[in-house]
């Protein structure tokens, strides 16, 4: 594994912390925040975990319906 994709997955670790912080300052489960960002309830899962990145779309959205 390269420098680079230790990198990235530090990074959604780190993303999918603050994800999950957010989350439960807002008090929704993960399925109400994945509905609340368009994406599926796995989708959201494997974000909270970093094991993937998250879309800017999906980002967008939950910025849109927070205000």
């Amino acid at each position: 594994m390269s420098d680079s994709d230790t990198d990235a997955e530090e990074k959604w670790r780190g993303i999918g912390k603050r994800l999950r912080e957010t989350r439960q300052a807002l008090g929704l489960s993960q399925r109400e925040m994945a509905d609340n960002m368009g994406v599926g309830f796995r989708a959201y899962q494997n974000y909270e975990k970093g094991v993937r990145g998250v879309p800017v779309e999906a980002i967008a959205k939950l910025m849109q319906w927070r205000g």
